[in-house]
């Protein structure tokens, strides 16, 4: 015997008409959520690629120059910082600076800091953040001579050079574009200003060009 079979009610027809009705108003959100999707994928990999470009690397000479006018110091090892005050990256290499510096009493820091016209180095964040470091001394670098002079290229760029002016380590002391954090750079720095290792290291420099304009 078949079973028997009930006539569609007028609910059911209403219920089965609306559906594709109802599909259709659901198929531009979920147009809009796959590409919003799309594009913070695309963001986050823009960003990842940013952060994580190096910027181009010193060619420091090495010997410390004698043409050099930074101010003197004693004999002591030398350690120069090359920073464009308006880029931003240079905050977290100006923090890694003062975390080192404050370990160490073997070295003298110079900060040499690009001239721009933008705005006062005295307001800028960097400033601020120099004006901790114990044993800075800050040099305004008029028309790149000295950043010229050391090969210095990025923003962040550090070079050191011993009691006899030999270079031991050229490059930045971040991990990546404005990143705070233990990394190679600065742990290859720290072990040059304990004379551990007597060869010259280098390591990547992260952060906006010197000489060019800066976000």
């Amino acid at each position: 015997m078949q079973p028997s079979t009930w006539p569609a009610t007028s609910s059911t027809l209403a219920n089965r008409a609306s559906e594709p009705r109802s599909n259709s108003k659901r198929l531009p959100w979920l147009i809009f959520i796959a590409l919003w999707i799309a594009l913070l994928g695309f963001g986050l990999c823009a960003r990842f690629r940013y952060e994580t470009t190096e910027g181009a690397a010193a060619r420091a000479p090495a010997l410390f120059p004698s043409g050099s006018t930074l101010p003197d110091v004693d004999a002591r090892a030398r350690v120069l910082m090359f920073v464009h005050p308006e880029c931003p990256c240079t905050l977290a290499s100006l923090r890694e600076f003062e975390r080192l510096l404050t370990k160490t009493t073997t070295a003298r820091a110079t900060l040499v800091v690009a001239e721009t016209l933008d705005r006062p180095w005295s307001e800028t964040d960097a400033a601020a953040i120099a004006k901790r470091i114990p044993r800075l001394a800050i040099f305004h670098d008029v028309d790149g001579v000295e950043a010229r002079r050391f090969g210095a290229r990025t923003s962040g760029q550090v070079v050191m050079y011993d009691a006899h002016g030999a270079l031991r380590f050229s490059g930045g002391i971040t991990g990546s574009r404005g990143h705070v954090g233990d990394n190679v750079g600065v742990q290859t720095l720290a072990r040059a200003l304990a004379e551990e290792d007597p060869r010259a290291h280098r390591a990547a420099v992260f952060g906006c060009p010197i000489e060019d304009e800066v976000p």
